[in-house]
């Protein structure tokens, strides 16, 4: 078991919390193993959608991650379209101003 490295969730969707959507994490090094199992979940109402992962290595690895289940991430409840992917270099961040 990897252990718990991520957890992106939502606790109660009725009270005007969420969606998350259209997140990217990439060039991590994930040294935790044990513990809980990373999640990426949503409530009914209010979906966890669009989070793509890539260049994310487990301690001792000779290659990054490729699929879900080499990031023992499997616990995806009122989630869709979260994937490893080779190449985020396309991934634009939006960083609103401060001013």
């Amino acid at each position: 078991m990897v252990g718990l490295w991520i957890a992106l969730f939502i606790e109660n969707g009725k009270e005007g919390v969420g969606p998350i959507t259209n997140v990217h994490v990439k060039s991590v090094l994930i040294g935790a193993e044990g513990g809980s199992q990373p999640l990426v979940s949503g409530v009914d109402g209010a979906n966890v959608s669009n989070v793509e992962f890539g260049d994310l290595w487990l301690l001792k690895a000779t290659n990054p991650a490729s699929f879900l289940q080499d990031l023992d991430l499997e616990n995806s409840d009122f989630a869709s379209n979260i994937a490893v992917v080779d190449d985020l270099t396309a991934c634009q961040v939006h960083v609103p101003s401060t001013t």
